[in-house]
């Protein structure tokens, strides 16, 4: 142990006793007394479960928006071409629905847009309420004495995502 090193964030895929293989995310550093002799290992562990799962459910919600936003870019596109690239010019009510058909699918996408935007909004909202109402329980500020002047002060609130619950 004499020759303990400092680990940061090394990806490590462990197997349970019933089967499963859980990745996690590790980080080791050594204590040392006076002399440079390692005395002890403070080692986390983070299970990257539910991180996967939210990149999963990001890549699913990019692709759902993706879907919703071609399908009436398409009909615009499709009406602009059919307009612009007839052979012939079309007549008055032709041009008309195709303008028609543009207008309105160019709202939905502005509905669509403005929908997505409310709901970041929203949930920033949330998060900053949140964040303003949590009471941090007395360990979590008294212990900066035990680590770098550099980390006194440096723990934040205005995530939303809650990793204390009391």
């Amino acid at each position: 142990m004499s020759s303990a090193e400092m680990v940061r964030a090394e990806e490590i895929t462990l197997s349970v006793r019933d089967g499963r293989r859980v990745t996690t995310l590790v980080n080791a550093t050594p204590i040392r007394s006076a002399d440079g002799a390692v005395e002890s290992m403070v080692v986390t562990l983070q299970d990257l479960a539910p991180l996967e799962e939210l990149e999963r459910q990001r890549a699913e919600f990019l692709s759902m928006v993706s879907h919703e936003l071609r399908t009436p870019l398409s009909s615009i596109k499709g009406s602009a071409v059919a307009v612009l690239g007839a052979s012939r010019p079309p007549d008055l009510a032709e041009t008309r629905q195709f303008f028609r058909v543009i207008d309105e699918q160019a709202d939905q996408m502005l509905g669509l847009i403005g929908d997505l935007l409310d709901q970041g909004a929203s949930r920033r909202e949330r998060c900053r309420s949140r964040s303003n109402r949590r009471r941090w329980p007395a360990w979590w500020t008294r212990p900066e004495a035990s680590f770098s002047p550099a980390a006194v002060g440096t723990r934040s609130a205005s995530t939303c995502r809650r990793t204390y619950r009391g």
